[in-house]
């Protein structure tokens, strides 16, 4: 048996190559979004990224391997549009949308499935991002298990963005602060929610945030994130 402290050297070996062509791939990624910002090109393609996937999945050959090298390759995909995000000129969009999920919606597909659903949180990120490529709209999305962040991500959206989309968890039958935030920044927004809130317990179906929200989908499962954008292109026109 090969001795642990040779493993590990050789490990950090692997994970120094690695960070050299995480730096090679990532000047790349900032070519990119250079030319697609001059060109005004969606930063998701789809179709390009799930022809990569199963290129790069090709590449190994332990069978057993192949899933995590995709998740691998997923990520590192993600990562990369993120990085093209955080370059492009957002000026240039037509219209900006903020996404904000609240406390435990990190949790899809875990959390009580046969009320939320099975779609996991990425797999809701990533339809989002899809369907804003479609539309030719710049979205931002967001997450956090915690109403002080939730309200920080709300008064960021004063004088940036156009639309809100925002499902704020459990904090939607608790919070006077998300209420007043949305009252404060004065922007379109949408209130999702997964399930049917009507039809579930009493304390579910009170929701502070409704009066400062132009319109409320509820029940409509993970596309309902995609009515209510669809609701702000429809209402906002500061950026057209």
């Amino acid at each position: 048996m090969k001795d642990i402290s040779e493993s590990r050297k050789n490990i950090e070996d692997i994970d120094r190559q690695m960070a050299e062509l995480f730096e090679k791939r990532m000047r790349c990624s900032y070519e990119i979004a250079v030319y697609k910002q001059a060109k005004g090109i969606p930063i998701l393609d789809s179709s390009r990224e799930k022809a990569l996937l199963e290129r790069n999945e090709a590449y190994i050959e332990a069978d057993e391997l192949k899933p995590y090298y995709r998740q691998f390759m997923q990520d590192i995909m993600d990562i990369s549009k993120q990085y093209q995000k955080s370059l492009y000129k957002e000026e240039n969009a037509k219209i900006k949308i903020r996404v904000i999920n609240g406390p435990n919606i990190n949790m899809l597909g875990i959390r009580e499935p046969d009320i939320y659903g099975r779609i996991t949180y990425r797999e809701l990120v990533r339809m989002i991002e899809e369907h804003a490529a479609a539309k030719d709209i710049y979205v931002e999305i967001m997450q956090s298990n915690h109403e002080g962040d939730l309200v920080d991500m709300l008064q960021d959206c004063h004088d940036k963005i156009d639309g809100i989309v925002i499902n704020p968890g459990a904090c939607t039958h608790t919070s006077v602060a998300i209420l007043d935030a949305l009252k404060a920044v004065d922007i379109p927004a949408v209130e999702v929610h997964i399930s049917e809130l009507d039809k579930r317990e009493d304390f579910r179906q009170i929701s502070y945030i409704r009066q400062a929200c132009m319109a409320t989908v509820t029940g409509h499962g993970v596309k309902g994130y995609l009515e209510a954008i669809d609701m702000l292109i429809g209402n906002t026109g500061r950026r057209k």
